[in-house]
């Protein structure tokens, strides 16, 4: 048949020995098929060839991240899932995880790894012998501004001095003495800083990081909020650190533990949820204001002077005393009729009716 004709040919072409050939000659047939794909394909993209070797490592990380994203991407969506039931409704009911029982494994476990984690981030803190030297490089490695009489370091100095300081300290003060960090502060014609700055950066940073550390010890359920109760025990065991608190009588530890706790409840908790963030707290201007009990109050200073902080001891023994004398039936609280006799009855009934909503 007419349409076989092609089937012959192809079966004679097959049997020819020309075709087919020496062995050699297929490995050079097939090295110039693959010679002419690659230069096909190589004019295709010649204007690819002119973009940078950077940017192809850039686009390669790029798609590596993107698979990684994506992969990363497909578990969470797979955990999200499976926390959610499905009823005889058809209907998504999501069961959310259940906290472990106290003296279980799992509660045992999760509170040894939190405890392990917090030291190890106390144990890279500056302590306070760190500080000193680090103030110590910082006075012994600048120079005096002649005009302002300020003490300022410029940026190699600036590296010296961080070196030394490893050398002395040790590798966890390297981190203050980064470029970024040297850059944050205000700089002079010349391009200096002044050393008081950064030093004072640098204890606040510390200090913030340390009530971090403190706070997160006392949060029981690892929720990233303090209750009341949690709350005042971080102020009791930092009552003994504090130089204007450290001798405060014995029998109003845990009033002033009360008041103070008012006080920070007042402007980190305003929705009146029972709980209060751990960040909203270290940000707050009330921790940044009892922090400064830390220095040591002059005997010569005024009593005036003393009670401009509202956790000073003064200031808290006054509001006690306030309270206590608006508190007329003795009952712990204050009605609207004794809330009446503040200030000599300068609020309102309805400024007095909304604050005991």
């Amino acid at each position: 048949m007419p349409s076989m004709l092609w089937v012959r040919n192809l079966r004679r072409y097959i049997r020819s020995d020309a075709s087919l050939g020496s062995e050699a000659r297929m490995e050079h047939e097939t090295r110039r098929i693959l010679l002419n794909m690659y230069k096909e394909k190589h004019c295709k993209s010649a204007e690819a060839s002119i973009i940078p070797s950077f940017y192809k490592k850039v686009y390669e990380a790029v798609l590596r991240y993107r698979e990684r994203f994506t992969t990363k991407f497909d578990r969470l969506v797979n955990r999200f899932l499976k926390n959610f039931v499905i009823t005889s409704e058809d209907k998504p009911i999501s069961s959310k995880t259940e906290k472990p029982e106290d003296g279980s494994i799992s509660h045992t476990v999760r509170r040894l790894a939190k405890y392990r984690f917090l030291k190890k981030q106390s144990n890279i803190l500056l302590n306070a012998d760190d500080l000193d030297s680090l103030w110590l490089c910082l006075r012994e490695n600048c120079l005096v501004d002649e005009i302002s009489g300020s003490v300022k370091v410029n940026y190699e100095d600036f590296c010296q001095i961080a070196s030394l300081c490893t050398e002395q300290i040790g590798p966890k003060c390297r981190r203050f003495f980064s470029p970024s960090n040297f850059m944050k502060f205000e700089k002079d014609e010349s391009g200096r800083i002044a050393i008081l700055s950064f030093y004072l950066y640098v204890m606040r940073t510390v200090s913030l990081t340390q009530a971090r550390i403190d706070m997160s010890e006392l949060d029981e359920d690892s929720d990233g909020f303090l209750q009341p109760y949690e709350m005042e025990a971080y102020i009791r065991g930092l009552i003994p650190n504090l130089a204007q608190l450290c001798d405060m009588p014995a029998e109003f530890v845990q009033m002033y533990c009360h008041i103070a706790t008012h006080k920070f409840f007042f402007f980190c908790d305003p929705s009146r949820r029972g709980k209060a963030c751990i960040k909203k707290i270290l940000l707050s201007n009330c921790l940044q204001e009892l922090m400064e009990l830390h220095q040591e109050s002059e005997v010569e200073a005024a009593d005036t002077e003393q009670t401009e902080n509202w956790f000073s001891l003064a200031s808290t023994q006054r509001i006690c005393d306030m309270f206590i004398d608006l508190d007329k039936d003795a009952n712990g609280t204050i009605s609207d009729e004794e809330l009446q006799g503040y200030a000599d009855g300068t609020l309102t009934e309805i400024f007095i009716q909304r604050g005991n909503r």
